[in-house]
């Protein structure tokens, strides 16, 4: 393994030009996608009221698969996680959840993240969650759409000077740019 370090001023390139492709097209966000920081929030509530279910304290949460992707793409843009402020990051719930249960299915119902109970493995305890958090599309996760939606507008209005961060919406595609 070589590890492969670069100059302050060549990752402040990288990030600028990142970020001027970005701004040329800002890719829409579907209307069901929620912030990053407003999934994070509700998810961690709806568990400690367990309103998602009892059993699924061993699941992985959305949010922290959001947060994968979000550094995922910090890290294949030549970007610290410090520069997660300069974006906008949304999260395509739908597609998340899509693209976790493809995973999961890969793995032969071992999820190295879960420590599963004898009677049922861990991808299994994972599928279940997010099918619990797919029945809330309808009520909790449409209406954390609407608050972001109005979140993001509210920090426009009041910052009307401040530069427009460009929008990713996670999980992240390269036709993004």
């Amino acid at each position: 393994m070589s590890w492969i370090f670069s100059s302050p001023q060549k990752t402040l390139s990288a990030a600028q030009q990142l970020q001027g492709e970005l701004r040329k097209n800002d890719s829409p966000i579907p209307p069901h996608a929620i912030l990053l920081g407003v999934l994070k929030s509700i998810e961690k509530e709806l568990r400690a009221r367990r309103f998602i279910g009892d059993s699924f304290h061993e699941a992985m949460p959305l949010w922290f698969l959001a947060e994968t992707e979000r550094n995922i793409f910090l890290w294949r843009s030549c970007l610290s996680i410090d520069d997660a402020n300069e974006f906008a990051f949304w999260v395509d719930v739908p597609a998340l959840i899509a693209k976790r249960r493809r995973h999961l299915s890969r793995c032969e119902g071992f999820n190295p993240f879960v420590n599963s109970s004898p009677s049922e493995t861990g991808a299994e305890i994972e599928l279940r969650y997010l099918d619990h958090i797919e029945d809330l599309g309808e009520s909790v996760l449409t209406k954390a759409a609407v608050i972001s939606r109005a979140s993001h507008e509210l920090r426009r209005d009041l910052a009307p000077l401040a530069p427009i961060c460009p929008t990713i919406v996670l999980p992240y595609t390269s036709n993004q740019l």
